[in-house]
């Protein structure tokens, strides 16, 4: 008999952004994250770069804020994630482009199983599906797409 390979965590990337689908990838991530007891969120916000401001400490200030401001919405979500996985997940604040940082994260942690991102509800899948969805094999993960017309019972019937 041979001893078998520990079984790794896997880690559900959900973005947080202003979009109300993104509440629908979270409630994915945190129902499948909690079907296996190790298996963890990671939640991750993606805060634009400001313009160059003349005076450094007015451009920290800024940041600070927008760091807090960042922190506050993903801790909005957190709440939900520990309450469906029964564990908090792990809180991301990045600046710069949406998608690099976004790809950057993910690569630079090799416990990423799966990037979730939810659709609009109608029309257009959104900028992050969409780029994504193209740029697949630049993954080192895989990508769950949730259709942004689910309710959330929808997803808790799914996910098993």
């Amino acid at each position: 008999m041979t001893d078998a390979a520990p079984i790794r965590p896997h880690k559900f990337v959900a973005v947080i952004d202003d979009t109300p689908e993104c509440a629908l990838a979270v409630r994915f991530a945190a129902r499948r994250a909690s079907l296996t007891p190790a298996d963890r969120v990671a939640l991750i916000h993606v805060t634009p770069p400001l313009d160059f401001v003349q005076w450094g400490g007015v451009q920290e200030m800024m940041e600070a804020e927008a760091h807090e401001n960042a922190l506050a919405t993903l801790e909005g979500h957190a709440h939900e994630v520990s309450e469906l996985s029964g564990h908090m997940p792990e809180l991301i604040v990045k600046i710069g482009k949406t998608e690099s940082e976004i790809l950057e994260a993910i690569r630079a942690d090799t416990g990423v199983y799966a990037l979730v991102l939810a659709t609009s509800a109608k029309g257009d899948p959104g900028p992050l599906v969409s780029y994504f969805a193209s740029n697949a094999s630049a993954l080192p993960c895989i990508l769950v797409v949730v259709p942004g017309s689910l309710h959330p019972e929808d997803i808790d019937t799914l996910v098993r």
